[in-house]
């Protein structure tokens, strides 16, 4: 997850079309996170409730997938437009990357516990 937050971090500044490429690299590791994390929740909940596991994943991942881009491409439209305090493009992809920091402090927390 800190390698996704890096990636998001660093597309939020980049200004050429080559830096893309380069930077897919630390935010395509970030990406093992989600299949690792999974498999760990699944191993500890008992058999018989892996269903509902699995359902409250899909339903966070669905409404992520609804909620995600309004939130970024108000971000994007706020500060790419002449009336914003500051022009700043690549804004949608830093809260992108304060939203994985964030999610990446509450799995650390909660991995202490068990």
């Amino acid at each position: 997850m800190a390698f996704a937050a890096v990636g998001l971090i660093l597309f939020s500044f980049a200004n050429a079309g080559w830096m893309m490429y380069i930077i897919l690299i630390p935010y395509c590791i970030g990406g093992i996170s989600t299949p690792s994390l999974q498999g760990y929740m699944s191993n500890q909940v008992p058999l018989n409730e892996q269903g509902e596991m699995q359902g409250a994943l899909s339903s966070m991942v669905s409404i992520t997938a609804f909620l995600g881009p309004l939130i970024m491409t108000q971000t994007y439209a706020y500060f790419a437009s002449d009336h914003a305090v500051v022009s700043y493009p690549g804004a949608a992809f830093m809260l992108g990357a304060i939203f994985t920091l964030l999610a990446l402090v509450l799995t650390l927390r909660t991995l202490k516990k068990v």
